[in-house]
């Protein structure tokens, strides 16, 4: 039982404990990974020092009374704290129980909460990754959706809570290992493999994992137009996403150089890195993407929160966990990339390869301090002519 992950819930005061709110239940559970049943349990009411606000009575039922002669979060904290030091944590909405948990230990004297823990899993955001986007992450939700029965949970309690959420979690687990299935599927060497010492495998893994990546940004790009109209240019926030309308102000630096710094020397003001290499595939001007292997678009179908080329649901918080579902794989993928990269930069040693399917270049990797440019020579200059606004664009980012 020494290696069973533990399950954790709190109930609060409120909602911030930036807000002055306190933890005022904390339970947790070893449970065991195969059945979700728990086998030992740590569980206190802890008095938070302050009354409890009507509104989060009616959400867990817990009274200033019944808090009345329990102890402080402090008398309990050593005792959690050797509950869950090594761990794998699990917990549901992680974030909200941590900014607690951390708060409270810090109160006490006894340092930061998410560091006790081998590992932390939100089972949330578990649930976001491996759950269509029209599916609701609760707790709730998701005990129905997998035929759990919550029936005794009538009121939000961490003791109930955390029995919900072991057998929730066991259910979450093979949906998970399905979609990592799927996304090694993409991928042309195993994830954290020892790549092979050979360039032209190199190159060719690299634009393969580009066509997918370019696959998955025209996806992305569908879903941005299917939800800027039903934002109606305002920008949105949601528990899972932000949404805004964003403009960018350039300046126009070529420009200032030709006209206020002809002839001036600015290579004092350049710092010179690594050179710069790039992979390209080798794709005629104008042709369409190569086709993907059947493996890879059965994967993509797993992965993908919408089917390819049809019709887009006309939801904006459908349609924004979306497109953080396929921002979440391009970022792996994107990692995959650089693996690769910088394996292959070694065995190039600095010069360019071509190759029937991709051309690698090194190009200079020089970058002028503008900010010293103009506090140096331009200070008493007034720049805002040569500053340009873009139209505001619509940027869409996980919460």
């Amino acid at each position: 039982m020494s290696d069973f992950p533990v399950v954790l819930d709190t109930e609060t005061t409120g909602f911030s404990p930036a807000d002055g709110h306190r933890i005022i239940e904390v339970a947790a559970a070893r449970f065991c990974p195969k059945t979700g049943e728990l086998l030992e349990t740590f569980h206190r009411y802890v008095n938070p020092g302050m009354p409890i606000p009507e509104r989060a009575i009616e959400i867990h039922g817990i009274t200033d009374e019944m808090l009345a002669d329990k102890p402080s979060f402090a008398e309990v904290a050593d005792e959690l704290a050797d509950f869950v030091r090594g761990r794998r944590l699990v917990i549901h909405n992680a974030p909200f129980d941590l900014r607690f948990l951390n708060a409270e230990f810090e109160k006490a004297g006894r340092g930061v909460f998410d560091t006790l823990p081998a590992e932390i899993i939100c089972s949330r955001r578990l649930a976001r990754f491996v759950l269509p986007p029209h599916k609701s992450a609760s707790l709730d939700t998701l005990c129905d959706q997998f035929g759990i029965d919550r029936s005794r949970r009538t009121l939000h309690g961490a003791l109930i809570d955390i029995a919900l959420l072991a057998q929730v979690y066991l259910k979450l687990v093979p949906l998970a290992a399905e979609r990592e299935e799927a996304f090694a599927a993409l991928l042309p060497f195993p994830k954290g493999a020892e790549l092979p010492a050979d360039k032209d495998a190199l190159g060719r893994a690299y634009v393969r994992i580009g066509q997918v990546i370019k696959l998955l940004e025209n996806e992305q790009e569908r879903i941005r137009k299917a939800i800027e109209p039903l934002l109606g240019g305002s920008d949105y926030e949601h528990r899972d996403f932000i949404a805004a309308f964003r403009s960018e102000t350039r300046t126009q630096w070529d420009k200032i150089v030709k006209e206020l710094l002809p002839g001036v020397d600015l290579s004092p003001y350049r710092k010179s890195f690594e050179p710069k290499l790039t992979i390209k595939a080798k794709t005629p001007k104008g042709a369409t993407l190569p086709p993907l292997a059947a493996e890879q678009e059965k994967a993509l179908a797993i992965l993908l929160p919408f089917p390819r080329g049809e019709d887009l649901p006309a939801d904006k918080d459908v349609l924004g966990r979306g497109y953080t579902t396929i921002e979440q794989l391009v970022g792996q993928l994107r990692a995959e990339q650089k693996r690769i990269r910088d394996a292959i930069r070694p065995l190039l040693g600095g010069e360019n390869y071509s190759h029937p399917e991709f051309v690698a270049t090194f190009s200079p990797n020089t970058r002028t301090e503008w900010e010293k440019v103009k506090r140096d020579l331009l200070k008493e200059v007034d720049l805002s002519k040569y500053q340009k606004t873009s139209q505001p664009e619509l940027e869409i980012k996980a919460a």
